[in-house]
């Protein structure tokens, strides 16, 4: 096993083979787990390795980056049993066309959901396996491991997000390593995951007025957007990828 300094605490120690992007949140079978990179205007790339990395951190970092997935992973797998609909101060649904448009999502502990997701983003920029190259959270990097570092959850404060969810089908066939978007300017990194996908803000700038009641924070609540995948950019390619596992 690989002995050198951790990049996430700074110890030196052994580096397991640890993962960048977890299968726990995917589904199962020969079509389950794939990396899609996005790389400039280059084609989608697939790949169905990548999920570990043996330069990323050391033992203690995998052991505690393990405890936050399986904590998350059951909620995540099964969302649709633990989303209810987010009602406005009158007590009435978000909907659209009848149909909930907002959710909140029940018994999940918001801090740990906040970390796990910044967690990602992290472990994607700082490995240099071939499925995340090219991505890079620049100087957000280093600020987001002290933030993930520390115990305390104000810390994370700057990194909020906008957690979305694809209802209409049970995509379950991927991941796409994270790509920058912007909402009316400012700067976020999206992370998709089979139907889910996280819009984590990566800029001083304030969030944007129309999507500040979506926000997620460490506090809570965890809420919930309902999305169309094919409604977006990259999602028009991907989508059709997800549902055939090509």
């Amino acid at each position: 096993m690989l002995i050198k300094e951790c990049q996430f605490c700074g110890n030196t120690g052994a580096h397991p083979a640890a993962h960048i992007f977890p299968k726990s949140l995917l589904g199962v079978g020969p079509v389950a787990f794939k990396v899609y990179r996005m790389a400039g205007r280059e084609p989608a790339r697939r790949s169905q390795t990548g999920v570990y990395d043996r330069q990323l951190w050391c033992n203690d970092c995998e052991l505690a980056s393990a405890k936050l997935e399986s904590y998350v992973a059951p909620y995540l797998q099964s969302l649709d049993n633990y989303k209810v609909p987010w009602r406005d101060p009158q007590g009435h649904p978000i909907e659209e066309n009848g149909r909930a448009l907002l959710w909140s999502v029940r018994e999940i502990d918001a801090g740990i959901l906040h970390r796990f997701v910044l967690s990602l983003l992290w472990r994607a920029s700082a490995s240099q396996r071939e499925e995340v190259r090219g991505f890079s959270l620049g100087p957000y990097q280093a600020r987001l491991r002290e933030a993930l570092r520390s115990s305390e959850a104000n810390l994370l404060d700057p990194f909020p997000y906008i957690f979305r969810h694809e209802d209409e089908t049970n995509l379950r066939a991927g991941y796409v390593t994270p790509f920058r978007s912007r909402y009316e300017g400012v700067r976020f990194v999206t992370l998709c995951a089979g139907g889910l996908a996280f819009d984590v803000k990566m800029s001083k700038s304030p969030v944007p007025e129309f999507c500040r009641s979506l926000i997620c924070r460490s506090e809570g609540p965890v809420l919930v957007l309902r999305h169309s995948i094919a409604e977006t950019g990259v999602g028009r390619l991907m989508a059709r990828r997800f549902r055939t596992g090509r």
